[in-house]
C-alpha cells in the first residue's frame, strides 16, 4: 500500500506550530535581555548617586550645592591656582570650600563616564534590538536620571 502524501493542512498546522515555538523562545529571550539591560542600568545609576552621595557628604554640602560646584566649569590653571593657595588657608569652612572646588571635576568625571556608559548600553541595545526604539519590546527604555 503506497503512503499517503500529507495534505497542505497538515503543514499548515506544522508551520504554525513551529512559528509559535520560535515566538515563545524569542519572548523569553527578550525577557531576558530586558531584566539584564534594566539591571545594567539600575546598577550604574545606583554607582552614580553614591558617587554624588559621597561628594555632597564628604564635602558638608547640600545637594543643591553639590550639583552646583559639579555642574561649574573649572579650567586648568583655576584648578592650580586653588591648588596653590588651600595650604595657606586656615579658616577651616574657606578651606573646605576650596577643596570642594579642587575635588568637583574628578567626582564629575567620575559621574560624565558612567552617564555615558549609560548612553553606550542604550545605544547598543538599540542597535542590536534591530529598531528605532528599544522599547518597543518591552521595559526596555532609556533611562535618564
Amino acid at each position: 500500500m503506497p503512503m499517503r502524501t500529507p495534505s497542505n493542512e497538515y503543514w499548515e498546522r506544522r508551520a504554525r506550530q513551529r512559528m509559535a515555538s520560535y515566538q515563545r523562545e524569542a519572548e523569553a529571550t527578550i525577557r531576558t535581555i530586558t531584566r539584564a539591560y534594566d539591571k545594567a542600568i539600575r546598577d550604574i545609576q545606583d554607582e552614580i548617586v553614591r558617587i554624588f552621595n559621597r561628594f555632597a557628604k564628604d564635602g558638608q554640602l547640600t545637594p543643591e550645592e553639590a550639583r552646583r560646584l559639579l555642574n561649574e566649569p573649572m579650567n586648568r590653571s583655576e584648578w592650580e591656582e586653588i591648588k596653590a593657595k588651600i595650604a595657606e588657608i586656615e579658616d577651616p569652612k574657606n578651606r573646605r570650600q576650596l577643596l570642594n572646588r579642587l575635588n568637583a571635576p574628578a567626582y564629575r568625571a567620575r559621574i560624565t563616564r558612567l552617564q555615558a556608559l549609560k548612553e553606550q548600553i542604550y545605544l547598543q541595545c538599540k542597535i542590536h534590538c534591530g529598531c528605532r526604539d528599544p522599547g518597543q519590546y518591552g521595559r526596555v527604555h532609556r533611562h535618564d536620571q
